[in-house]
């Protein structure tokens, strides 16, 4: 009798001498449709403020869901519609995360590191918004400016055209050093990043206008330096991409030379936080209000959970693409920007 891994292996063995492969497509599960399939989700573990990147991942979860088998309805590879009963797998948590990683993770070097693509293409790869404890701690990021200038400059020199940005995954981190990576490619002159907003200390809330919105305090702003003019900049996303890399993905939007791409948009969320823990887990929630011009606060989704930050181009989840990634092993969202 097959035992554990044997099983597992079995059953699997079935799915592919069923016609079932990496880009088959779905048809039904247990007799429902794959839109009825993913109305059932209602757990999740990552967040999606914005519904269009939740709806990039409900089928992801919905491939958990089931008894000990289900029903499945597929389109072979000669186009025929056809129906396999496939076992439960085991735990399915551990093959929704490794999914979920090989869609969305980035470029595995150092963070603030270069390196060429190709010929025309050079990549800045940026997974998280902070460059040493030292300045992490206060708002000097001069050295690091400097760093990235040279950097950047050097591939500029040498005659690179396109600049792809791989913000995939960054978790965030500290506003002032977004302004100092910016700062190198923006347009020449001054650009906000944001304002505080006014704490009364004696109520312990943060103080309003008549108009009802939060009362602005300092600015936080960088000037421009225009250093890649000659060529496109291309930003790589995710829903990974969230606070302060939100912020950064906000902010190039508006440059005339910039192109926001990914399968789904940035998280849109990039309030500061702070944490509740418990004895199982933990809160974070929102806690010091960022706020744009206008005085209302800027990127994060509302009630009607519509995106806060642009998405320029949304890369289709192809066949080609998920053969790419998943019998591969291609980085293939950084293939096709550097093509596109």
């Amino acid at each position: 009798m097959l035992k554990g891994a044997d099983n597992a292996h079995a059953d699997r063995l079935q799915l592919l001498n069923a016609g079932i492969h990496n880009g088959t497509v779905i048809t039904s599960w247990d007799g429902k449709s794959i839109e009825e399939l993913k109305k059932e989700v209602d757990v999740y573990v990552e967040a999606f403020p914005s519904k269009d990147n939740e709806e990039f991942y409900l089928s992801v979860y919905a491939a958990g869901k089931g008894a000990d088998s289900v029903k499945i309805g597929f389109i072979d590879d000669s186009g025929t519609e056809k129906s396999v009963t496939a076992k439960k797998l085991g735990v399915y948590y551990p093959r929704m995360k490794s999914t979920v990683k090989k869609l969305d993770n980035g470029v595995n070097i150092s963070n603030l590191d270069m390196q060429s693509v190709d010929s025309d293409t050079v990549l800045l790869r940026i997974y998280q918004m902070a460059y040493d404890t030292k300045s992490y701690t206060g708002s000097d990021y001069t050295e690091m400016t400097e760093e990235v200038r040279q950097k950047v400059l050097e591939y500029r020199d040498k005659g690179y055209k396109r600049l792809i940005i791989d913000l995939r995954r960054n978790g965030g981190g500290s506003p002032f050093m977004v302004g100092a990576v910016v700062q190198l490619f923006a347009p020449e002159g001054e650009h906000l990043i944001s304002y505080s907003t006014v704490i009364n200390e004696k109520t312990a809330t943060y103080e309003r206008g008549a108009d009802g919105k939060y009362a602005k305090d300092k600015k936080m702003s960088y000037m421009g330096e225009n250093l890649w003019d000659q060529g496109d900049i291309i930003l790589l996303v995710n829903y990974g991409t969230i606070s302060a890399g939100d912020m950064m993905t906000s902010l190039m939007s508006e440059y005339p030379n910039v192109t926001i791409m990914g399968f789904t948009g940035s998280n849109s969320s990039c309030q500061a936080v702070t944490s509740y823990s418990m004895r199982s887990g933990g809160v974070t929630f929102s806690a010091v209000p960022n706020l744009g011009e206008d005085g209302e606060m800027i990127i994060d989704t509302r009630a009607d959970r519509v995106r806060g930050v642009p998405i320029d181009h949304v890369i289709p989840l192809t066949g080609e693409a998920i053969t790419a990634i998943f019998d591969k092993g291609e980085d293939y969202l950084l293939d096709y920007a550097a093509n596109y």
